[in-house]
């Protein structure tokens, strides 16, 4: 279910699992990211392109990013084993 903020800010529940899987679509307007990594399993965050294990950001179970810049490109995530609940806010 997606919740809208005064912001304009959209909330998402995503899963990821073993493929790379789109957490936040291209967006030139983006002007805020946070990805929140609500499993027990640590998830690596790609920008621009698809997620590869052990590359790019690394979130830990039950920890967040949240870049000072937001990317305007399209971001994945992967997850080494099983599926990862993630909340994006954008």
């Amino acid at each position: 279910m997606s919740t809208i903020f005064n912001t304009g800010a959209v909330n998402a529940d995503v899963s990821v699992g073993v493929t790379s899987t789109l957490l936040a679509a291209g967006n030139t307007s983006r002007n805020y990211l946070l990805i929140q990594n609500k499993s027990t399993v640590t998830i690596y965050v790609s920008i621009g392109g698809a997620a590869v294990l052990n590359t790019g950001v690394q979130i830990v179970a039950g920890g967040y990013w949240e870049p000072l810049i937001p990317p305007n490109a399209a971001v994945y995530g992967i997850t080494a084993a099983g599926t990862a609940l993630t909340c994006v806010v954008s």
